[in-house]
Order: C-alpha cells, then sequence, then structure tokens
C-alpha cells in the first residue's frame, strides 16, 4: 500500500513473543530454573480481519480464540475488542 508501512496494517502484531515461569525450589524457594510457557511466537492481525480467518490461520478454533479475546477484555476492564483495543492504545501497547 502506498504511504503506509508494514506494522500500519496490522491492528495487533506480536514478533518473537517469549514467556517464562520461574521454577523454584529449596527452603527459601530461590528460583533454581524457568520452563517456557511460550517462546518465539509471532503473529499479527489485520484490520477488518474476522476471527474466522485469524482462528484459521493461526490453528485455533473460533470458539477457542473467543474466549482468549474475552480473557483479555476482562483483564483490561473492557467490554469489547474496541476497548480493548482503546486500553492497549493509551497503555502505549502499540
Amino acid at each position: 500500500m502506498v504511504g503506509q508501512t508494514m506494522s500500519d496494517q496490522f491492528l495487533v502484531e506480536l514478533t518473537d513473543l517469549v514467556k517464562q515461569f520461574p521454577v523454584r525450589g529449596g527452603v527459601l524457594q530461590r528460583q533454581i530454573a524457568t520452563v517456557d510457557a511460550v517462546a518465539g511466537v509471532s503473529m499479527s492481525i489485520a484490520k477488518g480481519e474476522t476471527l474466522v480467518s485469524i482462528a484459521d490461520r493461526y490453528f485455533y478454533s473460533e470458539r477457542t480464540l473467543r474466549r482468549r479475546l474475552q480473557s483479555v477484555c476482562i483483564k483490561l476492564g473492557v467490554q469489547d475488542r474496541a476497548g480493548a483495543i482503546r486500553a492497549a492504545e493509551r497503555l502505549g501497547l502499540f
């Protein structure tokens, strides 16, 4: 698209997302290792893309994707996806 960068085309774009959880042990419960929950995950959601097309591309069922989005909305304290986008912008997430 003329005048737009690649990132202007997406509402959400993740690159190489990593989430690790600590493994604690011993009497003092110090961190002794980490467990990878997610490693190297990349995804993008384009403007106007439907839940069905997103779910198909990332091998989720539509129901699973709806539940995950609902969980995000609850955590952000918003009613819908539009509210989640406004909250993410306000938080400087994109």
